[in-house]
C-alpha cells in the first residue's frame, strides 16, 4: 500500500531515515515534543517533509548553538537542548498544509489540534541549499 508514494519520495532523495521517515501521532494537546535537531548518519543536509493528515501544530525553530546540544534516546535521531539552557526561540509556523522543516534547526512541535496526525519523509545527506533542495521536490513531486 505504502510502496508508490515511498518510491516517489526516494525519487526527490534515496537517502531516508528509518528512525524519522513514518507517521507521527499524538492523541491530545499535551503530546508535545521538546526542542531538538533531528540527525543521520550521513553527511549533508537534514530536511523532512511533513504532510498533514488531521489535526494541526506549531512547530518553533530556536537558535541552533551545537554546543549546547546534548544526545538522548540512545543516540539514535535526536540532539536535544542541554537542560541548563535556555531556548531562545526565533520564530514558529502552522503545519496545516505540507511543510519542508530544515531539521538542522533546534525545532519542537506543539500540537494546537487533537488528535493530530502526520506523515514525515526524513530525507538525510542531502548537497544541496534548502531553496535548491525545495524546487528539486516540488519538481520531482509534481
Amino acid at each position: 500500500m505504502w510502496e508508490g508514494p515511498l518510491e516517489e519520495y526516494c525519487g526527490v532523495h534515496q537517502n531516508l531515515c528509518e528512525h524519522g521517515t513514518g507517521f507521527n501521532f499524538s492523541p491530545t494537546t499535551k503530546h508535545n515534543v521538546p526542542p531538538h535537531i533531528d540527525i543521520g548518519n550521513i553527511p549533508g543536509n537534514q530536511f523532512n517533509l511533513l504532510l498533514p493528515l488531521f489535526g494541526t501544530a506549531t512547530i518553533s525553530i530556536y537558535k541552533t548553538i551545537p554546543s549546547q546540544l546534548e544526545f538522548r534516546h540512545g543516540k539514535t535521531h535526536w540532539n536535544m537542548l542541554q537542560n541548563k539552557y535556555p531556548p531562545q526561540k526565533i520564530g514558529s509556523i502552522l503545519v496545516d498544509k505540507p511543510v519542508l522543516l530544515n531539521t538542522d534547526y533546534l525545532h519542537d512541535v506543539q500540537v494546537v489540534d487533537a488528535p493530530r496526525a502526520i506523515f514525515c519523509i526524513a530525507w538525510r545527506g542531502i548537497n544541496r541549499t534548502y531553496n535548491e533542495f525545495k524546487k528539486h521536490a516540488e519538481k520531482t513531486l509534481a
